[in-house]
Order: C-alpha cells, then sequence, then structure tokens
C-alpha cells in the first residue's frame, strides 16, 4: 500500500505517492538518504567543498525520491503526485520533511 508525503526544499511543498512504511517512518529514511549522501560513491556528486575546508551536501527532495527508487525500493517505485500544486486537497496529518 502507498500512502501521501509532503517534501520541500525551502520551497513549495511537492507531494509525493511513497510506500506506506516510508510514510510511517519517514525521518528514519531521511536520516539513512544523509548517511548515503555522506558516504556513498554513488552519491559523490552531491559534496562540495565548503569555504571552510569542509565537505557540503547539496541535493533537494528529487534527489531523496531517486534514492528511495534507486536504492532501497527499487521494486514499489515512489512518485511525484503534484509540484507547487494546491496541497489543501490532501489529508493536513499527512507526513512530510523540509530538506
Amino acid at each position: 500500500m502507498k500512502k501521501h508525503i509532503w517534501l520541500s526544499a525551502d520551497s513549495p511543498a511537492s507531494i509525493y505517492l511513497v510506500p506506506d512504511v516510508v510514510a510511517k517512518n519517514l525521518r528514519v529514511y531521511i536520516d539513512d538518504f544523509y548517511k548515503w549522501m555522506e558516504t556513498s560513491a554513488t552519491a559523490a556528486k552531491h559534496r562540495m567543498p565548503t569555504g571552510f575546508g569542509g565537505i557540503g551536501l547539496c541535493f533537494n527532495d528529487c534527489d531523496f525520491i531517486a534514492y528511495l527508487n534507486d536504492v532501497v525500493f527499487t521494486d514499489r517505485p515512489c512518485k511525484l503526485v503534484d509540484r507547487d500544486g494546491d496541497n489543501e486537497k490532501y489529508p493536513r496529518d499527512m507526513p512530510g520533511f523540509n530538506f
């Protein structure tokens, strides 16, 4: 079964349809995504040097969904339902996250 979530990267929220387990445990999947971004060779393109000698991550909600589709749920892909649309037609209590 799939459920709706909202994601944003300091922009209007987009609505995605994801496996139920992601909606129920969104923060866990986001934490795993951050770990993957910091360590995976595949995610190296998202790591950028900062002006302070460190490394910063550059990504958005689409990258999180790509991670879910390409790494975690290859058999149950997540999909975009509504970008910058009228989010009032979705449940007010749906899980969400702003990157």
